[in-house]
């Protein structure tokens, strides 16, 4: 079922990605209103029977004026992960993340991941499970045999993730 006007704008409306209780859907877009190339926009709803209400930029503390796409937030909604080619990172595409306390606060300033996810070749495609420890990502870096998939694991949520293995 097409997301109708709300949702869908005249350019490329990709990467859906809809929060863990079904009142946020997270996407990439270039239309107007954005920062620069691919941005991410939200939409919400008040209940999960109701219709996306307009999507809306993330900003500028989220976006930048490279390429930014392929959401995945935590089940908390605490922390967005999302890959990029802004500068800061360690190779053309990479994977940040961006934190906040509740619904109500403005994400923080994007870091990005550790030099163990991240690498000198494209990183992207994030997702994250349920748990919060387990990362899962598309990277075509030494090891991989084109554009393959990685995860990284850790102990507990607020450590920083370990080396990627190739699935």
């Amino acid at each position: 079922v097409n997301l109708g006007a709300a949702i869908n704008g005249k350019s490329s409306d990709t990467d859906p990605f809809i929060s863990a209780d079904g009142l946020s859907l997270i996407f990439s877009s270039i239309r107007i209103g954005g920062y620069g190339n691919f941005d991410l926009w939200v939409s919400t709803r008040a209940t999960v029977t109701d219709r996306f209400e307009s999507a809306t930029n993330m900003g500028n503390r989220v976006n930048s004026r490279e390429l930014d796409g392929r959401a995945a937030l935590s089940s908390d909604g605490s922390t967005l992960y999302f890959h990029s080619m802004r500068p800061g990172g360690r190779g053309s595409i990479d994977l940040w993340t961006s934190t906040r306390d509740d619904e109500q606060q403005t994400w923080s300033n994007p870091l990005p991941l550790n030099g163990a996810v991240n690498s000198a070749s494209v990183d992207g495609g994030v997702a994250i499970a349920f748990d919060h420890k387990t990362l899962l990502v598309h990277s075509d870096r030494i090891g991989s045999k084109g554009l393959d998939l990685w995860i990284a694991t850790r102990e507990r949520t607020d450590d920083e993730c370990g080396a990627l293995e190739n699935l």
